[in-house]
């Protein structure tokens, strides 16, 4: 299930270098905020590397400029609680079902994961059978939107503020 899967990926996350990072369990779901992110915001120009991925920096200043799309985190839930892009919501790449709460009315929907393609393209593959028309892939994945130091949300993000 669900919790087993977050499991084995805070375990594997435990053998890195560095100190390893602190295991976020979701309590009683996750605290999400809207689905479609400048809902009266005009449509995104991004243009697609091999008709799937899309730059980091063209999210970014697609956010800046308030243009309406969904930001979906592939990964296990429990890395989304940790940290994720600001204003993402959590897909699981392996939970299709999930998918259902992604409206299909045209709005762009961007998914990343820190492979940085592998999860995200299931979430995107499955969305494209599904018909949705505009997707992509966050090219470069959410370490590099972190390394860039793009806005980041969740516990770890909250905890490393609260230190300050």
């Amino acid at each position: 299930d669900a919790e087993e899967i977050a499991d084995v990926v805070a375990y594997l996350r435990s053998w890195s270098s560095g100190p390893p990072p602190a295991l976020v369990r979701p309590r009683g779901g996750t605290a999400e905020g809207p689905i479609v992110l400048n809902p009266d915001g005009a449509a995104p120009e991004f243009t697609l590397r091999d008709q799937t991925y899309v730059p980091a920096d063209e999210v970014k200043r697609a956010l800046e400029e308030g243009r309406r799309m969904i930001l979906v985190d592939a990964r296990v839930p429990s890395d989304w609680e940790r940290e994720h892009i600001s204003g993402a919501i959590s897909v699981p790449y392996y939970e299709t079902a999930a998918v259902d709460r992604i409206p299909n009315d045209g709005t762009w929907v961007v998914a990343y994961c820190a492979c940085p393609h592998h999860a995200s393209g299931e979430v995107v593959t499955e969305l494209r059978r599904r018909g949705y028309p505009h997707t992509a892939v966050l090219d470069e994945g959410v370490l590099v939107w972190k390394q860039r130091g793009y806005p980041m949300s969740g516990a770890a993000v909250a905890s490393t503020a609260a230190a300050r």
